[in-house]
């Protein structure tokens, strides 16, 4: 990784920066609040405090594992007031886009500083005197930050359990999928390996074994019955008939577990959640453009893919389906779903 003397601008518009800076996470996840934990770390190396402001919740068992076992505290978004112009420097982390709907509570702000892991945006506007922008392709957001702490030379107190290290690793192993992830790449190893010289096994162990709620078991045992799930020659396809809301994301890990099943190559899951036709796809077929097929079954806006390795979609059952009870509604879109996608 080279940033071709570009490190040089980012320690000048830390070392401008007012006393106090507001870190932006549009998303609570391990990678996203790592990148965070990690950020703060660099701007209390420049003399700087920094808060850290969220857009929605930790929805998942590991999200708030993490909250808690490192005592992190976050503000919404919706708190941040600005101070006027020149008197706000702003970080946005783990966002592909400046206009990230996930932020529509945010004020309108200018971000100083922008670092992403995803494909820079072709309508991000062009950096000035107090601007800078990092879009990186790679597997987690963390692997960036964390190479900013190397490079600027941050220290990290390997004796101290929930030091940045710990909780930046536990980022890069949960968006690269523990490198499996298509989107993992050397960069990531790289920085998984100069962290791993500061992390406390136990920590990591505490936060990964604090992933499931009990009604997981209840969901995985839906998803996994004969006459809901369906396997192609190289697609797998399974469904459950409804799911609460704050148990939407049990369906991206029934997806990881489908596509480690022999033979398999893009794995599917699909459920209503409040009206809509939810569900999320994994794939390791580099011959497969996954986010044109997710697409093609949900429409331009119902979902898509950055990486090629995992996707979501969500969108509104036709209204003809409306007619029909909902056992019939639920065959419908099965039939439908297998036709579109199993092969």
């Amino acid at each position: 990784m080279n940033l071709n003397g570009r490190l040089e601008k980012f320690k000048k518009l830390l070392h401008e920066a007012p006393p106090r800076i507001s870190i932006i996470l549009s998303h609570l996840d391990p990678d996203s609040m790592g990148a965070g934990g990690n950020m703060q770390e660099i701007c209390d190396s420049f003399g700087k405090s920094a808060d850290i402001y969220v857009a929605g919740k930790p929805d998942r068992k590991m999200n708030e594992a993490i909250i808690n076992q490192f005592h992190l505290n976050f503000i919404p978004v919706e708190r941040f007031v600005p101070k006027g112009e020149g008197k706000d420097f702003i970080v946005l982390l783990d966002t592909p886009t400046l206009n990230d709907a996930r932020l529509k509570n945010l004020p309108p702000v200018k971000f100083n500083i922008v670092i992403d892991h995803h494909t820079r945006p072709t309508n991000l506007p062009a950096e000035d005197d107090t601007s800078w922008y990092w879009y990186e392709s790679c597997g987690a957001a963390c692997s960036l930050t964390t190479y900013l702490i190397k490079e600027l030379g941050v220290e990290i107190d390997k004796d101290k359990v929930n030091n940045t290290a710990n909780l930046a690793i536990i980022g890069i192993l949960a968006d690269t999928k523990k490198f499996t992830s298509l989107s993992a790449t050397q960069f990531d190893r790289e920085m998984f390996c100069f962290l791993g010289n500061y992390v406390n096994q136990k920590r990591i162990n505490e936060i990964f074994f604090s992933t499931l709620d009990v009604e997981f078991w209840d969901i995985i045992h839906m998803a996994s019955d004969k006459e809901r799930r369906r396997f192609g020659i190289k697609t797998s396809i399974t469904y459950v008939e409804e799911l609460q809301f704050e148990f939407r994301h049990y369906l991206e890990t029934i997806a990881d577990m489908l596509i480690t099943t022999g033979g398999i190559y893009t794995a599917w899951i699909w459920s209503y959640v409040d009206g809509r036709i939810v569900g999320n796809v994994r794939n390791i077929d580099s011959e497969l453009t996954l986010d044109r097929k997710i697409k093609e079954v949900a429409g331009e806006d119902g979902g898509g893919s950055k990486d090629n390795s995992m996707g979501a979609f969500s969108f509104t059952p036709p209204e003809m389906l409306l007619a029909v009870n909902k056992a019939m509604q639920i065959e419908v879109i099965k039939s439908w779903f297998e036709k579109k996608v199993l092969r």
